[in-house]
């Protein structure tokens, strides 16, 4: 079906803030037409626009899930923030469930951070080799929140870059995804007796790393990328590396600067940075 000129700017000034039904009666056209044409015009709807689409559709309302997804999808407060960033580093998506597992130790730590965005299920399982820690897992079906985190790239063994969602989030919550990401996958690290500091942020082989790249630059930091694979058992791994003090620090108080009253994240992580930033070389 034939566009005019007037429709193709109707369509770019209202698909993205009102959705197909509202362009369908205003333009006398199919769902299906004003879906294709959109697609080819490459308009694509505002997430509080999907989020409403979604939630006056085939779902249930969302507050009547145990955890409301618009916490992760336009309502995001500092907790929700934070467990977007820690889903991304150690946590799952499959068959409409989410969940994070890991050692027992840190999930009663997580499990309050994310029983503030709804009722989430906790789940602790006892090692049977006295080698090996005991495990926690949070966990909870929630059919839109898992298709939300699926069309932003979190998927098992992900090695897409992170901006579709970080760019979701308001600016001044951001630090809270990336707390979250290196309560996960980050380490902070300290040789006094050799005045060695450094951060490092693991990820598989070929991940995209501009995500992080991007935060660095911001906050005026050097880093370096290394990408090793051990040859004995074929360990294919990345990470993004800063050495030295001045950096490890500036992107710790980045991170970290709101700790002190919030609380939110593993108090290991923020106490090993505050040794770093209190030693004095």
């Amino acid at each position: 079906m034939k566009y005019t000129d007037t429709e193709i700017i109707f369509l770019k000034n209202n698909y993205p803030s009102h959705g197909t039904k509202y362009c369908s009666l205003k333009l006398n056209k199919s769902h299906s037409s004003i879906q294709g044409k959109a697609h080819r015009l490459g308009l694509k709807l505002k997430a509080s626009v999907k989020s409403k689409i979604l939630e006056d559709s085939h779902y249930k309302p969302f507050y009547k899930y145990n955890v409301n997804p618009n916490q992760f999808i336009k309502n995001f407060s500092k907790e929700s923030s934070y467990v977007l960033g820690l889903l991304w580093a150690d946590g799952g998506i499959h068959n409409k469930q989410i969940r994070i597992s890991c050692i027992q130790e840190d999930s009663l730590v997580y499990h309050p951070i994310f029983q503030k965005t709804g009722k989430w299920n906790l789940y602790l399982s006892k090692s049977k080799n006295p080698k090996w820690r005991d495990q926690g897992c949070i966990y909870t079906h929630n059919r839109p929140l898992y298709n939300f985190l699926n069309d932003n790239t979190y998927s098992p063994h992900n090695i897409e870059s992170a901006d579709r969602i970080i760019e979701k989030i308001p600016k001044h919550l951001q630090k809270y995804w990336f707390r979250g990401l290196i309560d996960g996958d980050g380490c902070w690290y300290i040789n006094k007796n050799h005045y060695n500091y450094q951060f490092s942020l693991a990820g598989p082989y070929e991940q995209d790393w501009s995500f992080f790249q991007k935060l660095l630059e911001y906050l005026g930091i050097r880093y370096s990328i290394q990408r090793r694979v051990v040859k004995k058992n074929n360990n294919r791994s990345s990470c993004i590396r800063i050495t030295y003090k001045a950096g490890v620090i500036a992107l710790g108080n980045y991170v970290y600067d709101t700790y002190a009253g919030d609380n939110i994240g593993l108090e290991r992580k923020y106490l090993k940075f505050s040794e770093i930033k209190d030693f004095v070389s």
